[in-house]
């Protein structure tokens, strides 16, 4: 979704800019005639007719100075008014609970914060048009640095400055502040809260200079005239970008497949419940209807397959006899998903086969890269894989279904190569080379050539920027995060507060991590980092030593500002 062209060129800037009129007229009494925000045809139309304001609190608008100039400002303000009057953002469309949703304002404070690239994440929204996003660009936004003016007005508004860019979060200043960044102020550039220039204008909004710094100029309309002439603004489409850009294909109602989160090795009938920001709550059919039963994920996961599938693939699926005739007879129903809504995968130059070793990123473990087996070669570039040496599953209910071009198979020795720590059989000993385990187990290595397509990935990702990512161990948590390492295009992403044992490999095209800010932006709630609380000392009581406790998996969603410990 690219952006449009920007009223912010210099040259629409500038004449907005010279039609800025600023009235310093005081006025006294509710009976004086309003001779703010004048207009050619003497209408008020900035604040209501018969208001009052004094000369202390100047107040601006455009007023179109010739003809050419005011068909310009009719135009534009036309344009807004269609774009921008009835938006809703995303967030207020949500069913999620966000009253205790994690904050990112504290660390966006430290000034050695770095978040990831909006563009970086071609799935997010508006990444397409993010780098137009620029410092020192203008957007109009409510004045906290005034008071109200009972019977005039409960809001003002004034023009700010971007003055960093974090994600999808901006530090704005007061136009006027100068160096003074006592009233700085992070926001969501894509919230209701953050204007174009010209829209109060548009809105019939008071434009007035914030309080401490009034008394600084004594021409305001001159003062903003230079800050705007060459300056440059959202695009006036930008509200509706925003809306297309999180638009999903997918309606609540719908149906597809999904893999069995309780048996991984088949999918199951699901149907979408509840769509956010492009993720989608899926509840399989056959299922009581409980949260547990639930599974959420990205309209583009390699997770999920459209009505008809698994048996075009090869793949197993529990289903009902009516869903199997459905299928085989080619009879889908209109809440039936499509393969076009579906991302298509590049077939790989060869084919895998039965047998054949590699390395995989364990599907249950998530920090792991193993030693695995090709099990069975599907149709369509599907092959079903299993982890090798573990306490495996007769019935095969441990195997995995990836695709051949997945980013998360590789070649034997792309661990050495990369000094990431390969996971072994639990049988092997001593030091593993894979020339000999070939041997030892008769058995042939998956070509490299299978692999060429992935090497060549540009991306921006680098260690230590802070994203909100999926646990896909418990996928209905979006958790603030860090990227500890990059090796080619595989990114280690770390859940803060977090033991190194909960870190996950993701690919760096992964529709699972999305830039800061995301969740505020659509509505979804956002998992705080762990906060570790001191140890206190007191006595221990007798514990049975025949108790034993498993490694709990994270993010309880009792405290979002930071789990304790």
């Amino acid at each position: 979704m690219v952006l449009g062209e920007f009223p912010g060129e210099d040259e629409d800037m500038e004449d907005i800019a010279e039609d800025i009129d600023i009235s310093e007229d005081k006025l006294e009494g509710e009976s004086s005639e309003c001779k703010s925000f004048k207009s050619d045809d003497k209408r008020d139309i900035g604040t209501p007719s018969g208001s009052s304001i004094g000369s202390s609190t100047p107040t601006i608008s455009p007023e179109p100075e010739d003809k050419g100039a005011k068909e310009f400002m009719r135009q534009s303000q036309q344009k807004m008014q269609y774009l921008i009057e009835d938006y809703i953002p995303p967030a207020e469309k949500s069913s999620h609970d966000l009253t205790n949703t994690y904050c990112w304002d504290t660390q966006l404070a430290d000034p050695s914060f770095v978040a990831a690239l909006v563009s970086s994440f071609a799935h997010a929204p508006m990444a397409d048009g993010w780098d137009n996003i620029m410092v020192d660009m203008k957007v109009e936004v409510e004045n906290t640095d005034t008071d109200p003016i009972p019977g005039v007005f409960t809001t003002a508004f004034w023009v700010a400055s971007v003055l960093r860019i974090s994600g999808y979060k901006v530090l704005l200043r007061y136009e006027g502040f100068g160096q003074d960044g006592t009233k700085d102020f992070w926001i969501n550039l894509c919230s209701e809260k953050v204007h174009p220039v010209g829209w109060c204008a548009t809105k019939g909004k008071p434009l007035i200079p914030p309080k401490t710094v009034q008394a600084k100029y004594t021409d305001w309309k001159d003062f903003l005239v230079k800050k705007l002439t060459g300056a440059r603004t959202v695009p006036t489409n930008f509200y509706k970008v925003v809306w297309e850009s999180v638009s999903s294909l997918f309606k609540k109602g719908m149906k597809l497949e999904v893999v069995d989160k309780m048996r991984i090795s088949q999918v199951r009938v699901a149907t979408v419940v509840d769509i956010t920001g492009r993720r989608l709550q899926l509840a399989y059919d056959d299922s009581e209807g409980t949260e547990s039963d639930g599974f959420w994920c990205h309209e583009e996961s390699p997770l999920i397959h459209p009505v008809g599938w698994a048996r075009k693939v090869g793949h197993q699926i529990a289903a009902t006899p009516d869903y199997h005739d459905r299928c085989q007879m080619e009879t889908y129903l209109v809440t039936d998903s499509t393969p076009d809504m579906f991302p298509e995968y590049r077939l790989p130059t060869g084919t895998f086969k039965s047998g054949q070793k590699l390395e995989a990123l364990d599907p249950l473990n998530l920090s792991d890269i193993c030693v695995a087996t090709v099990m069975k070669v599907l149709r369509h570039g599907f092959i079903m894989i299993c982890m090798d040496g573990f306490q495996t599953d007769p019935t095969g209910g441990d195997w995995f279904c990836y695709h051949g071009s997945s980013p998360f198979v590789f070649p034997p020795g792309f661990c050495d190569r990369n000094n990431i720590k390969l996971e072994v059989p639990d049988d092997f000993e001593g030091d593993f080379l894979w020339m000999d385990y070939l041997k030892s187990t008769r058995s042939e290595a998956t070509p490299r050539s299978l692999y060429t397509h992935k090497d060549d990935c540009k991306h921006t990702f680098k260690t230590g920027m802070k994203v909100e990512c999926t646990d896909l161990m418990d996928p209905k948590l979006v958790c603030v995060s860090t990227i500890s390492r990059v090796v080619g295009r595989l990114l280690k992403v770390h859940f803060d507060g977090w033991e190194e044992d909960f870190d996950q490999w993701m690919d760096c095209e992964s529709v699972d991590i999305y830039p800061v800010g995301w969740c505020e932006l659509v509505g979804h709630r956002l998992e705080g980092p762990k906060i570790k609380m001191p140890i206190k000392i007191e006595k221990k009581r007798k514990q049975n030593p025949k108790k034993v406790v498993g490694k709990a998996r994270k993010k309880g969603t009792e405290n979002a500002h930071g789990d304790l410990e």
